[in-house]
């Protein structure tokens, strides 16, 4: 919960607040991890709190620290990964996608981004950080018809679930995947 008021804090670019969410949130989490080990569903919530934490430190300007949360996030990940735990597993595996995302390794990030969709297809946060990893490779590395037709595929899947109010999206979310939606079928339009 803290995670995703972090988010949108993040997202309104109040960063003084995301910051304090996050520091809210790590530090009975990291206690509960201590006192509780094997609870790997809190491994990957405070790993989800350190990604964010590496997003708020990077739009701090503060490079040193988003590669600290980054790491961290990526141990617990990496840690929850091992658990065998189907629930537990889709989650880390999410998660280690947004870290190679967040690192600019979109092919690792869009490869495990694809084999979460395809475990658990009506996760609507795997479904937007694959589709935000697409479109990222896109932005850097320019289009071509499969990973355009891979984004419009993703993004056509993506607002239907938006829509549902369990999925928890924010309406400004929604309406940014609509206009990128656009967006690429636009391009897809011009290659034809």
């Amino acid at each position: 919960e803290a995670n995703l008021t972090a988010m949108n804090q993040l997202a309104a670019s109040d960063l003084d607040a995301a910051e304090a969410t996050l520091a809210d949130a790590r530090g009975p989490a990291e206690a509960l991890l201590a006192r509780t080990p094997v609870d790997l569903q809190v491994a990957v919530a405070l790993g989800y709190v350190e990604k964010t934490e590496a997003e708020v430190a990077t739009a701090c300007g503060a490079p040193d620290r988003a590669v600290a949360a980054l790491s961290k996030a990526a141990g617990l990940f990496a840690r929850a990964l091992k658990s065998g735990s189907r629930d537990v597993g889709f989650s880390a595996l999410n998660g280690m996608a947004n870290v190679y995302a967040l690192s600019g390794d979109y092919d690792r990030a869009i490869t495990l981004g694809k084999a979460v969709t395809e475990t658990e297809p009506g996760y609507g946060p795997g479904l937007y950080d694959y589709a935000l990893a697409l479109d990222a490779k896109r932005q850097r590395d320019g289009a071509d018809r499969d990973l355009l037709e891979t984004l419009a595929a993703a993004y056509r899947r993506l607002e239907a679930l938006m829509a549902e109010p369990a999925q928890r999206f924010s309406a400004d979310q929604l309406m940014d995947v609509v206009r990128k939606a656009r967006d690429v079928d636009e391009a897809l339009a011009r290659l034809t």
